[in-house]
């Protein structure tokens, strides 16, 4: 059974239906450039609605620049670093202020080579919350059901890379062939919008339903 995120959550009344749905994490993003982008101050009232669910900041290479991790410590229980070219500076300057982390692997078209996530999952492992694959933002071809990513990459990262998360243009329309790939975490944001950081209650309730029998 994977767990869900639901992320891009950029209220309340979304991250306390999320809970209440039963997702495992509730992601936002911190980076006033993205369309989903929240400040701390709207990512701490997110963060003090939950009481199961845990709080992800969404970080950037811009994020980590402009917010020192102490500031981002007070939202969050993990942080998802979504840098591009995640190093182990990048996961050491959170580990150090007790923060469990998310690295995302970055998929480009023919390039599947793991070593560098493998080592910093096996250097950070006690520290890694999941490590997740995702497509680049700039990209907008799919893929076979409508995926960003083809599943093969997918089934390929998670027999290499455990614990496992994927993304990439997922919705309640197409999670279950996840089902081939057995990964630990489904992350979803767009699949499920109404509009940039407006979940739709219905897709929302859908997605987790499917997602948890993964």
């Amino acid at each position: 059974m994977a767990k869900v995120k639901i992320c891009g959550i950029s209220n309340v009344a979304n991250a306390e239906l999320a809970e209440k749905l039963g997702a495992d994490y509730v992601g936002f993003v911190l980076d006033d450039s993205s369309p989903r982008g929240v400040d701390l101050a709207k990512a701490s009232e997110i963060s003090g609605v939950l009481s199961r669910s845990s709080p992800v900041a969404v970080v950037t290479r811009k994020t980590s620049r402009a917010i020192n991790a102490d500031a981002i410590s007070e939202v969050a229980r993990v942080v998802q670093i979504h840098s591009g070219l995640v190093t182990e500076a990048d996961v050491l300057k959170y580990v150090e202020v007790g923060v469990r982390i998310i690295p995302v692997y970055i998929y480009r078209e023919g390039f599947t080579d793991l070593s560098r996530f493998i080592g910093i999952a096996r250097l950070f492992s006690r520290h890694i919350e999941f490590i997740l694959i995702d497509a680049p933002k700039s990209v907008n071809r799919r893929y076979s059901y409508n995926l960003k990513l083809p599943i093969e990459v997918y089934r390929y990262f998670c027999s290499s890379i455990r614990p496992c998360g994927v993304a990439g243009g997922i919705d309640d329309s197409n999670v279950y062939v996840f089902r081939g790939v057995k990964p630990d975490l489904i992350d979803v944001s767009s699949g499920i919008e109404i509009s940039p950081g407006i979940k739709d209650p219905v897709k929302m309730r859908r997605i987790i339903e499917v997602a948890k029998a993964v």
